[in-house]
C-alpha cells in the first residue's frame, strides 16, 4: 500500500511532463494538456486529428459542454453549449446562441502563443479575442498571460504547477472592477481523462464551486 501510495503522489518529474513518444505527440511544454485554466485559455492546441470532450458544471444548475476538434496543425475549432437549471430544480433556461472557439496556436523553445476568439459565457462575461503566451519554467510550472477584448480590453494571467505525476493546480487572475481571483485542482485518473473542481471569486467571500470533466485524445 505505502508503494502504491508512493507512486501516485511523488513519479518522477519527467513522466509528468508528456514526453515527445507520448501517443498523443504532446509536448513537454503543457502538463495536463488542456486548453484552459479554469475559465481563461492556454496557449495548448490538441494532436492533428485529435477532439476534445469537456463539460462544466457549476452554481444554480449550470451546465456547458463543448465539443473541439484539430482538423489541422496548430488549430482548434469548438463549439459549445449549455444553461441554467439543468441540474437541481426550476425550469431550465438555454443559452439564446451556442458558443463558439477558435485558437491558432504555436511554440517557440520553452515558450508557446495563441490567439483566438471564444464567444461562451462561462462565468461572467464571454472572453471574446484574445492573446495568450505561456512559458515552461522548469519544476512543473508553467506561467501564462494574455489579453482579451470584448466590450472593453482586459489582462488576464495564470499558471498550472504541478503536485504529483496525477495532480496539479491551476489558478488564474483578472480586473473586472474588483480584481478575480480564480484556482483548481486536478486530477487525471486516465491519460487523457481529467477531472478539475475549482473555486471562482475566492477574494469575493463566497466562491463559487464547480466542476470540470475533460478529455482530449481521438474518439
Amino acid at each position: 500500500m505505502t508503494q502504491l501510495i508512493w507512486k501516485f503522489f511523488f513519479l518522477d518529474i519527467g513522466a509528468l511532463q508528456c514526453n515527445k513518444s507520448d501517443k498523443m505527440g504532446l509536448i513537454s511544454l503543457f502538463l495536463f494538456n488542456l486548453g484552459y485554466l479554469v475559465d481563461f485559455p492556454t496557449t495548448y492546441i490538441s494532436p492533428v486529428g485529435s477532439s476534445e470532450l469537456e463539460f462544466r458544471f457549476g452554481a444554480e444548475g449550470k451546465v456547458i459542454g463543448r465539443i473541439g476538434v484539430s482538423p489541422f496543425e496548430n488549430f482548434v475549432f469548438g463549439v459549445s453549449y449549455g444553461g441554467e437549471n439543468i441540474l437541481g430544480s426550476g425550469s431550465p433556461v438555454y443559452h439564446s446562441s451556442p458558443g463558439v472557439q477558435i485558437k491558432f496556436g504555436t511554440q517557440a523553445s520553452k515558450l508557446s502563443f495563441a490567439i483566438g476568439f471564444d464567444s461562451e459565457k462561462y462565468e461572467d462575461s464571454p472572453i471574446g479575442i484574445y492573446g495568450v503566451v505561456g512559458g515552461d519554467l522548469g519544476w512543473k510550472l508553467i506561467p501564462y498571460g494574455g489579453v482579451n477584448y470584448r466590450d472593453s480590453l482586459g489582462v488576464f494571467f495564470g499558471a498550472e504547477a504541478g503536485i504529483s505525476n496525477f495532480m496539479s493546480i491551476v489558478s488564474e487572475g483578472f480586473f473586472k472592477k474588483d480584481f478575480i481571483l480564480n484556482a483548481g485542482i486536478r486530477w487525471k485518473f486516465e491519460e487523457q481523462v481529467i477531472l478539475e473542481f475549482d473555486f471562482k471569486d475566492i477574494l469575493g467571500g463566497e466562491p463559487v464551486r464547480a466542476l470540470k470533466f475533460s478529455y482530449v485524445g481521438y474518439i
